[in-house]
This record gives C-alpha cells, structure tokens and sequence, in this order.
C-alpha cells in the first residue's frame, strides 16, 4: 500500500484567522492486491482434459505441460492490481461522490471507479477559511465560570471543552454562544493578556494592510513617494510603487477638494486594493494610501466605514499638523514620519485589528441566558433595567457595562444585543479578563480591574467613539450616558481641540531621550461634564416591558426583536414625514 501526499504546498499566510487560501486535496493513490484461490474441483476438469490431449506422448514431458499450465494459470488469475482514488474535496467543502470499491462474495472481483481526479483546478479564489478554534465569545464566557468556580473546580488546560459550571450558574459558555460564528481573527489567547505592543513592522505582519503609503504630486516628476511603512520591502517594489502612485494621483490635478476624499482602486493582476485618502496640504497635492491585499477583502469589509470615518480625523489632520511643526522646530520629516507612525498610525492599526478580534453570535441566544427568563426575574422587573434599554437607545445602541461579575455582565450584554443589527452585533463584545475599551463598539462589558489600569480615563476615552455613549455600572445599578446629539458634537469638537493642542507637546518629548521623557501627561480639565445621570424610563420602553412580561417566556426575544424592527419602520416613516412637510413649508 503506497500513498502519495500533495507535495505542492502553499506557503502559510501571514494572517492565521481567516485569510489562508484552501489548497486542494490531491487524491491518494492506493493499491491493492486480491488474491483468489479456486477450489481444487474446479481445477481437475481442466487437467482431464489436457491428460487426453497428451495422451500418446511421454509421461515426462506430460508432467513438465502440466506444470507450466499450473504456473501460467496462478500468474493470470490470481493477481489483480486496482488503483483506488480518494475523494476529492471541493471548493465549497464538499466531497465528490466516488463510489466505494465493492467486491464479489468470494473476493475475486473488484470494482474500481472510473472517475479520473487527478488535477484539480478551481475556477475562482477559495474563499477564506474560518478556523473552528476558541472564539472571543467562548474565551470571555469561560473566564466566567472559572471566576463562579474559582474555590472548587480545579483548573483545565485551555482547550475547546470549558469548565462545567454549577447548576446555580445560569450561563454556560457552549449554552450561551450556541448559534455563533466561529471569530474571524483569534490567533491564540495571547491577545487577552497585557503584553508590550509590537512595532509598526510586527504589526503588518499580522494585520489586513501590507503597506500604508504617504504619495505627493510633483508638477515636474508626478507622483511621488515620500513614505513607504511595510513589513517586507520586497512586496512593495519601485515599480509597483509607481504604479499606485499614478492610479491614485493622475486626472486628480486642478480638481478642488473638499476636505478628505477617499478613492478606491483595484489592481487585479497585483491581487491588491488600495484605499486613499487624498487631501491638499501646503498647496500640494498628498494621498495617504492603505494597500490590502484581495484575499482579505471578505474579511476587511465590515470595517470599510470605520476605515473612511477615522483615518480623516486620526490620520490626516496629524499629517497636516505635522508638515507645520517640522518647519517650526527644524527637524527632518523623516523625524516627523516616524512621531507620526509612533503616535497615530501604528495605535490606529491597532484598533483595528482589536476590533476583528471580537464578535457577539449572529444567531438568536437561547432564552435562559438573558434577562427575559424567569430566573431573572427580579432584575428584568426592576426600574434599573428600565433606564439601562432607554439609555441603550438614545444613545444609538452604544453602551459600556462596568462590573465585577463576568456572568452578570454578558447575560445584560445578551439582553441589549437584541436591540442590535447584524452589522452591530458583529461590532459588539462579551465582557472578559484584561479586555481594555474600544471606541469603535457598540456594545461591550469591562471587569472593573480591567478599567482602572487603562491610560486614558474612561470619560475622555468614550469621545473618541462616533456617537454617544451609555455607562451601565452593574455594581452600583447607576446609568449614565454622555450628552445627546448634537450636543455630543460640541463637547467631541472641543476634546479634539484640545488633543491637537497637545501634539506638539507629544513632539517635543517624542524628540528627547528616551530615559528623559516624562511618563506623565495633562488631561482634559472637562472631562467631569462628559457623562450625567438616567433616571427616568421613556414611556415607550415602559409599554414595552409591560407586554413582554405578559408573553410566554419561549416567546419574548422573538417579540423584542419584532419590536425593534417596528420602531426602526416608525423612525423612517417619521423622518419621511419631516422631509414633506419641510418641502411644503419652504
């Protein structure tokens, strides 16, 4: 038996998660041997008939005829070779149907298909694979029944069983994540405990982008490179370098620009995409470009929007800003790039990739672990919960849970996420050990440890998130939520203020040594106006309750779900009205 593997490998990608192209399964070679063994029966006509076709020779040369017919006979029917292919996968994960090797009562005959397997060739890019291992969910909910379990379980190794609860706990991790996706980039849980962070060159190693480009038109040479940040200089050649930077930059002369404008460009035989951001500064015209590479676009694409809403703010401004303060200080830009990587791109990458390592289940949860079932009663009935789904909603379903409990935190988490989209559940997280807090979720719970070694105090942190805020603390049943808009504007507009006053204090540190530098820095002297208390219920969240605690309780997510979909059409509808009645009066 002989088996031949695939030996044209495709060399592992730099993304573990859900990047790497499937490599078809070439199919195995097998051979096999029957052998049949006659009964003696029906062997002794044979040898009658040959003993009456020799009879008038000699009895030598009879037995010599016997016995090379006897040999000739073994040779040609007592050894069959068949070849047997193994299923071939598909592209899809299906396997193609061959039909088993099916052989006779007595073993003689086999029957081998016919299908010809041998080269494989798909017509289009496998899609990416989803790996099956520990998902953010299961890793936040499993902290959570070692914290209930803390005194009496004894500790398993970390794998994809979790520890069983008691049957006073009310959530399980395979009970509370049933229904959900396996994440889209866990590498290991690594991620979940505090670690130095890595350098712009580990970071696109292990990120979607391959390079981020700073262009600049020249009105004699055209485009130009001022800026290239990879991890692997080979992969960004000159020529493709100018290649970009003509794609992005020509027809753009003489245009005027309003502000920041982004600009897609696909690069097919490449394999590339690039997204830029063009923008004037010192009457010149500069593009900041995000190279990704077209296998990870199924994956990037959630956060196209995250992408165009920050880097204008984050990224660009900075830029701006910067090409100011070099002149100002007479420093090199080369300097001023690599403050610029230090303090705005490699943070702003990392959030990224944060945000791709985290996901509520897409599917429905199961009614016992949220607050709609019985056991739960005494606080889905309490005007607490009240305040926090009136919250929750001013606030455009962006909310923060405090806590020191992580059951406690992830069953209200599971509650509030039915009041989510799809798009938002996918941005959301589940409340877990040594997870810090990110902007760019709409739902996610912190262990109270977890909050106080953050740098930046929760009230200024919660400005940098696109829309207003909810702060749910679970210990001290208190509700709290950052001002509505558009006043959330006015108070957001003043912190950036204040974050670009302080850039040049960050230079100037920046440029010291690293053992003078002061750890220190100022803080924002409003912040104590960022947040104000809840204290009412909105008479449609009260009506709400009411009918929900009178519907069967296997029924009640259903109907909190169907609710939501009826305000949305309510608020559209009104909108619309708005617009009509505004044409008519003006």
């Amino acid at each position: 038996m002989s088996l031949t593997p695939n030996d044209n490998q495709e060399p592992r990608s730099r993304i573990t998660k859900a990047t790497v192209s499937t490599t078809a399964v070439q199919p195995l070679e097998i051979t096999t041997t029957a052998v049949v063994n006659r009964n003696e029966e029906q062997e002794q006509p044979e040898d009658k008939t040959s003993g009456s076709d020799t009879g008038n020779k000699s009895d030598d040369r009879g037995e010599s005829d016997q016995r090379r017919n006897d040999v000739r006979r073994k040779q040609s029917h007592h050894h069959h070779r068949h070849h047997i292919k193994s299923p071939v996968f598909q592209p899809d994960g299906s396997v193609s149907p061959l039909s088993s090797p099916l052989s006779s009562a007595g073993g003689s005959t086999v029957v081998t298909p016919s299908i010809n397997h041998d080269n494989v060739i798909f017509t289009e890019l496998p899609p990416p694979i989803v790996k099956g291992g520990l998902s953010e969910a299961v890793v936040a909910l499993q902290d959570a029944v070692n914290e209930s379990n803390a005194p009496s379980s004894t500790q398993q190794p970390q794998s994809n069983t979790a520890t069983t609860p008691p049957a006073s706990v009310a959530t399980t991790p395979s009970a509370i994540i049933e229904g959900h996706r396996p994440s889209r980039r866990i590498r290991n849980k690594k991620a979940t405990k505090p670690q130095e962070e890595e350098t712009l060159d580990q970071l696109f190693e292990s990120c979607f982008f391959s390079a981020v480009l700073l262009l600049q038109w020249s009105n004699v040479m055209g485009p130009k490179m001022e800026k290239v940040w990879s991890a692997d200089e080979a992969s960004m050649d000159e020529k493709l370098q100018t290649l970009i930077g003509r794609q992005v930059l020509n027809g753009e002369m003489g245009r005027p620009l309003s502000g920041v404008e982004l600009k897609w460009i696909t690069l097919h035989r490449q394999a590339i995409m690039c997204a830029a951001f063009l923008f004037n500064d010192s009457n010149a015209l500069r593009a900041l470009v995000f190279v990704l590479p077209l296998r990870y676009l199924r994956n990037f694409s959630p956060y196209f929007h995250v992408l165009r809403d920050r880097v204008p703010l984050l990224l660009v401004e900075p830029l701006q800003q910067l090409r100011k303060l070099y002149r100002r200080r007479n420093i090199g830009w080369s300097t001023a790039l690599d403050f610029f990587a230090s303090r705005c791109l490699s943070p702003f990458i990392r959030s990224i990739m944060k945000i791709d390592t985290v996901s509520l289940p897409l599917e429905c949860n199961k009614i016992s672990y949220n607050l709609l079932d019985q056991e739960s009663r005494q606080l889905f009935e309490s005007p607490f919960f009240g305040r926090v789904v009136t919250s929750h909603l001013q606030t455009l379903a962006s909310s923060v849970l405090l806590g020191n409990s992580l059951t406690t935190m992830n069953m209200m988490i599971n509650t509030l996420s039915l009041f989510l989209s799809p798009d938002e559940r996918n941005r959301s997280s589940h409340a877990r050990k040594n997870l810090k807090y990110m902007a760019d979720l709409y739902l996610q719970g912190l262990l109270i440890q977890d909050l106080e070694n953050m740098h930046v105090r929760l009230e200024v942190a919660v400005l940098d998130s696109n829309v207003p805020t909810t702060v749910v603390d679970m210990t001290r049943l208190t509700v709290k939520q950052t001002p509505l808009l558009p006043s959330y504007r006015k108070i957001q507009q003043e912190y950036r203020d204040w974050r670009k006053a302080q850039l040049e204090d960050d230079l100037a540190r920046f440029l010291q040594p690293p053992s003078e530098r002061s750890v220190t820095a100022s803080e924002w002297k409003k912040q104590s106006t960022v947040f104000h208390k809840v204290d009412s219920t909105a008479p449609m969240v009260k009506t709400l309750l009411n009918e929900v605690r009178a519907v069967p309780t296997r029924l009640r997510e259903a109907y909190v779900r169907q609710w939501r979909r009826w305000l949305v059409r309510r608020a559209v509808a009104f909108i619309q009205f708005c617009k009509e009645e505004g044409r008519v009066l003006v």
